[in-house]
């Protein structure tokens, strides 16, 4: 395998806060995927559930190599957990720079900040 994009966001929770509050509908469309909206809507902390998941998002976009602002929309990638709690990404296909290119994700967040890393790799 060999990494052909990698990238890391940092998000401060009560940026989010603030922005969730003056667009509390149009923020959380603009963000989440369609599938991500009962995990959003069940959460206790919608703020902090908002900057894990744009972290996560910005880094994929930078790991594939075109960040959120060409065509990788935030809305358009899927995070969701596995059964053993760990991150994936979901992205469209044509957002990838090749069809057997995989993508790893890694969320981590404290009080303030949430911080995301994401690999996009492909085989040799």
């Amino acid at each position: 395998m060999s990494v052909c994009g990698m990238g890391v966001d940092v998000v401060s929770v009560s940026r989010v806060r603030r922005l969730l509050s003056n667009h509390p509908k149009r923020f959380p469309r603009r963000i989440l995927h369609a599938a991500e909206f009962d995990d959003y809507v069940r959460s206790p902390d919608k703020s902090a559930f908002l900057a894990r998941r744009f972290a996560a998002k910005e880094a994929v976009a930078k790991a594939l190599g075109s960040g959120l602002a060409a065509g990788a929309y935030a809305c358009r990638i899927r995070v969701a957990h596995n059964r053993r709690r760990a991150p994936w990404a979901r992205v469209p296909v044509e957002l990838l720079p090749s069809s057997d290119c995989r993508l790893w994700l890694s969320i981590s967040d404290e009080r303030d900040y949430s911080i995301a890393y994401a690999l996009c790799e492909r085989p040799d």
